[in-house]
C-alpha cells in the first residue's frame, strides 16, 4: 500500500510512483486520509488512470476539528460526506481511525493517541457505560447496506446541492440496489427517485429525508436509480 496520507498531494505521488513500472510492481493499492479536505478530483484521477485499488485508510474527528465540527451531528455528516465523495470517485472501501474510545476530556473526546491528539469515536465509554454517537449510525448506513462485492454506479441528480443532499448508489451481489442519502441541511427534504428501466410515469419512489440525517433506500429488484 502506497501513500497512506492526505488527498491534497495524491496525484503528485501517484504520478511519480505508479508511472514508474519498476516502482509500481511493488504497489498493491493506494491509501487515503481525509485531513486535508475533499480533493475528490484527485481521487477520481488516480482511480481512473491507474490499475491500483484506492482505499480510504484513515479518518477521524479530533479536538482540533471542533471549530469546524463542533457537535455530534456535524461529525457524523463529515463521515457520510467523505465516504460518498470518495466512493463515487472510485474508492473501494473506507476505514475509520477509531471505533471506541474512553472519554477523557470535557469536550467528550478520548485519547490521547500516539500523536498526542484527543479524538472522537463512533462509540464512547462514559463512566463505564457505552455511549453510541450519531457517527456510529451514519457510518452504519454504508457498512450495513453496501455489502462486500457491491459496485457503485453513477446517477443523475437535480437540485440536490441547493438542498444539501448527497447520495451514493450501488448494486449489491444479490442484484438489489441501494441508495444512501445524506441531508446535511436544516430542513426536511423530499427526494424523488425514478428507476431508469421504467417509463417516466412509473417506477417512482418519493422519500422524505429529515433535516440532518442519513437514510438508505433499498430496491429489491434489479434496477438503476436515477434522481
Amino acid at each position: 500500500m502506497m501513500f497512506d496520507w492526505n488527498k491534497d498531494s495524491l496525484v503528485d505521488w501517484a504520478d511519480t510512483i505508479l508511472s514508474d513500472a519498476e516502482a509500481a510492481k511493488y504497489v498493491w493499492g493506494v491509501g487515503l486520509h481525509w485531513y486535508s479536505g475533499d480533493f475528490f478530483d484527485q481521487v477520481w484521477y488516480v482511480s481512473h488512470n491507474y490499475d491500483k485499488p484506492v482505499l480510504g485508510t484513515e479518518g477521524c474527528n479530533c479536538d482540533y476539528d471542533l471549530p469546524n465540527y463542533p457537535d455530534d451531528w456535524s461529525r457524523a455528516a463529515r463521515y457520510a460526506h467523505d465516504i460518498i465523495g470518495d466512493m463515487t470517485n472510485g474508492v473501494i472501501g473506507w476505514t475509520d481511525w477509531n471505533l471506541l474510545l474512553d472519554v477523557e476530556t470535557q469536550s467528550g473526546s478520548g485519547g490521547p493517541n500516539h500523536a498526542g491528539n484527543n479524538c472522537f469515536a463512533q462509540i464512547h465509554v462514559v463512566n463505564g457505560e457505552l455511549e453510541i454517537t450519531p457517527s456510529y449510525y451514519a457510518y452504519g448506513h454504508f457498512s450495513r447496506y453496501l455489502t462486500p462485492g457491491s459496485v457503485v454506479f453513477p446517477y443523475t441528480a437535480t437540485g440536490w446541492a441547493a438542498n444539501n443532499v448527497e447520495g451514493l448508489t450501488a448494486r449489491r451481489p444479490d442484484g438489489s440496489w441501494v441508495m444512501v442519502l445524506l441531508n446535511n441541511g436544516q430542513s426536511d427534504v423530499q427526494v424523488g427517485i425514478q428507476t431508469s428501466i421504467e417509463p417516466a410515469a412509473a417506477g417512482q419512489v418519493r422519500v422524505t429525508l429529515p433535516a440532518q440525517s442519513v437514510g438508505t433506500v433499498v430496491f429489491p429488484e434489479p434496477t438503476a436509480a436515477i434522481i
